[in-house]
């Protein structure tokens, strides 16, 4: 008598037992086929060759460019669509190159004798060439 309880206890849990970890051995298995699926679909998208920027444009390195001369202020409406506020012109006047850059570092410059160093491009019309300047050098009488 003393032992009836226990049988009920032990034959109403085993069944329990048995149909929790039937339930849970599915739920693995279904999540274990949608998480291979979505690995594998994942997988195949990211081992796709994505397009080499560097084949469709050719980027041409070239030397820094050097000139001489005193820099001379344009005004902001000459070649407003360039960002070109600036020359270099040589001790007769004439203008070298068009100058532009993009901190202040012309503007500290202007009307002095110095050596700029940067990039030449051209203007967006392409009739003058662009110094892109990344340099100055202010040069005095004893340069």
């Amino acid at each position: 008598m003393i032992d009836l309880p226990n049988q009920i206890t032990s034959s109403t849990e085993n069944p329990e037992r048995k149909s929790l970890y039937r339930l849970l051995t599915v739920v693995f298995v279904v999540f274990l086929i949608i998480g291979s699926l979505i690995g594998y679909a994942t997988s195949s998208k990211l081992n796709k060759n994505e397009p080499n920027s560097n084949e469709s444009t050719e980027v041409q390195t070239t030397a820094p460019a050097t000139y001489q001369g005193i820099v001379t202020y344009l005004g902001e409406d000459m070649y407003s669509n360039d960002g070109v506020t600036f020359s270099l012109t040589d001790s007769r006047g004439e203008d070298i190159i068009l100058l532009k850059s993009s901190d202040q570092k012309l503007s500290i410059a202007q009307g002095l004798f110095v050596t700029v160093v940067g990039k030449k491009g051209t203007t967006i019309d392409g009739k003058n060439d662009v110094l892109e300047v990344t340099e100055v050098t202010i040069k005095n009488g004893s340069n």
